[in-house]
């Protein structure tokens, strides 16, 4: 197990499974790059005027 900061929020975040490639972040949602520790923070926007 092993810790890292996600670079979008800061949240100080655990990696149980060392062989994951990628992982999300528990508080903001932002994807991390394990192996490069790069992040893709995707949002999902409900339009309730469609719905």
């Amino acid at each position: 197990m092993r810790a890292c900061k996600c670079p979008n929020c800061g949240a100080n975040l655990k990696v149980t499974d060392d062989d994951r490639e990628f992982m999300y972040c528990e508080y903001c949602g932002a994807r991390i790059d394990l192996v490069d520790r790069r992040t893709i923070h995707t949002e999902h926007i409900v339009d309730d005027a469609k719905i």
